[in-house]
């Protein structure tokens, strides 16, 4: 995800996805996509508009709409064997402001952990609501 999103990026465009930079575009698609603008924009699934499939056989079909809602993602589930060859997805404007944080918790012990949660929960207070997921 992290070459789509810089290319995007690149372009004023984003598609919203999961947070983190190292999953793939596929199965971060196929598993939903949750992540951080979903309670605005939905899940990266819910941005898919056409896929290409090789079947099997060889064959190649191309489903338009929402595929994932049109059996894709459950014909896989059921162990049916395809190969998806192209995505196509609506993209989003990027938003006018936007920062990124590596966190890596190295030495990580409880002391350490409670400073980090502390500032975690103090840099999400300035964040707006739509970029939480919804409350369980």
């Amino acid at each position: 995800m992290e070459e789509v999103n810089q290319f995007l990026l690149a372009r004023g465009r984003f598609l919203p996805a999961g947070s983190c930079r190292t999953v793939g575009l596929v199965g971060l698609t196929l598993g939903g996509g949750d992540g951080m603008f979903a309670r605005k924009w939905g899940l990266t699934c819910d941005h898919l508009i056409r896929i290409k499939v090789v079947d099997g056989t060889g064959g190649c079909t191309t489903q338009r709409r929402n595929p994932i809602c049109s059996g894709v993602r459950a014909a896989v589930a059921m162990g049916h064997f395809g190969i998806l060859t192209e995505l196509t997805f609506n993209t989003r404007v990027a938003p006018s402001q936007s920062s990124s944080w590596k966190f890596r918790p190295y030495k990580l012990d409880p002391v350490r952990a409670a400073a980090l949660l502390e500032a975690w929960f103090e840099a999400a207070s300035d964040l707006p609501n739509e970029a939480f997921q919804p409350g369980s």
